[in-house]
Formats: structure tokens, sequence, C-alpha cells
């Protein structure tokens, strides 16, 4: 997974520096949902949408994670609705919600992947996680259907980005919003050999010892909100 991350930081950093050649301003909230959907989505199937590279960094994740908080309660006590909702054509589905129809759009990708996963996952030579579900001789083949895979990964993309982005932005406002913060990271990184194609070894990072605490605050903070 390490040279995937590489790479897709790398994207967005290509992107970050083609913002301030032609001096537009950025939505960090977008840019690091899209990496961390990247990142979750290829975790999941070995392949990502690269919703990096797409316009002001759009991706559905974040509007389908809204989406099932609105719903959530009302669903609670109208049992199906869910269903319901993912039976409806989109011309309805945007009168619903206009992020309704992008929301739908991405799930029956979504759905078409994992019914890909099920049929060639004995051809198949890297085995990412969906397919090492299906895969798996110790789960019954009950828990192994289209609709329980699909529900299981839906699940794990939404609350996957929602909270790496969120620990993304909430890390980097404290380091922009504290320059003392922003310059012991880099006297550290400093004492690091140069890196070999810009990218350090997590190993390496792992053994700076503010940065790794820096990090694990954050997280702790992000647990309190």
């Amino acid at each position: 997974m390490v040279p995937v991350i590489n790479e897709r930081i790398d994207r967005l950093f290509e992107c970050f520096d083609e913002a301030m050649r032609i001096d537009k301003a950025i939505l960090l909230n977008n840019a690091f949902s899209a990496l961390a959907a990247d990142v979750v989505i290829y975790h999941l199937f070995g392949e990502h949408h690269d919703f990096v590279s797409n316009e002001g960094f759009e991706s559905p994740i974040p509007d389908s994670f809204q989406e099932f908080a609105n719903f959530y309660h009302l669903a609670r006590f109208v049992p199906g609705l869910f269903n319901f909702l993912r039976m409806l054509p989109f011309s309805v589905a945007r009168l619903v919600s206009p992020r309704g129809p992008a929301v739908l759009n991405f799930n029956q990708q979504l759905r078409k992947k994992v019914e890909f996963y099920s049929e060639t996952i004995k051809t198949r030579e890297i085995s990412p996680v969906v397919s090492m579900l299906l895969n798996n001789p110790s789960i019954p083949n009950k828990e192994k259907s289209l609709e329980r895979i699909f529900d299981e990964a839906t699940i794990f993309i939404g609350a996957g980005t929602e909270t790496l982005s969120r620990a993304m932005r909430v890390g980097i406002f404290y380091v922009l919003s504290d320059k003392s913060i922003l310059a012991c990271m880099r006297e550290e990184l400093a004492t690091l050999p140069p890196p070999q194609n810009q990218a350090y070894i997590l190993s390496q990072l792992e053994a700076l010892p503010y940065l790794v605490s820096s990090t694990r605050h954050f997280q702790q903070a992000i647990n309190l909100i």
C-alpha cells in the first residue's frame, strides 16, 4: 500500500502546484476526502477512481456519507427506506436530494465492482480485501452474498474516507496555525538522509519522536470531538 499512498500524495501535490501556478483557491476538505477515498478504495478493490485528479477534487463519498447521516434517523422508524431509495431512477432521486443521482451512480459502480470480483476471484493474481473476504473459507457463504459485501464495502469506504480526511484536516489546521509545530517537524525531517524518489520510507518517519507524537495527539483530539 505504501507505493500507492505515495503515488496518490504525489498526484495531490501536483494539483496543489498547478493551483498555486494559476493562483486558484482550493478546498482542503475536498482534497483530503479525494485522497482518502482513492487510498481506501484501492485497499478494497486493488484499483482507485482517481478522485484526486477531478476538477475541484470532486468525489461522491462525502455526499454519500452525508446522505446516509440525513436518512439514518428516519430509516430507524421506516424499515426498508434505504432499499426503496436504491430502486429510484436518477430523475426521481434528484427530486429527493440534489446529490442523490451522484450517490446512486457511485453505488452502482461499487456494486459492479463487487460483482466483478465475485465472478473473477479464482483468476486474479492480486487479492485485495474484497477478494480475500470472498475466498475466506472461515466466513459462512450466507455472509458472502453480493448485497452483504456491497453493504460492508459501502460502510468501509464511507467511514474510512471520513476518518482519514478529518484527521488530515485537523492536523493541517494546527500545523498551519502554529508555525513552531511546522518548524519542529521540518527540523526533525532534516535529520534524515535525503529520500529516494522524494518519498520517505514509513519506518524512517515512525522513528521521529516529535512527528509521531504530534500525529497521535491529532488523532486523540479527533476522537474527543
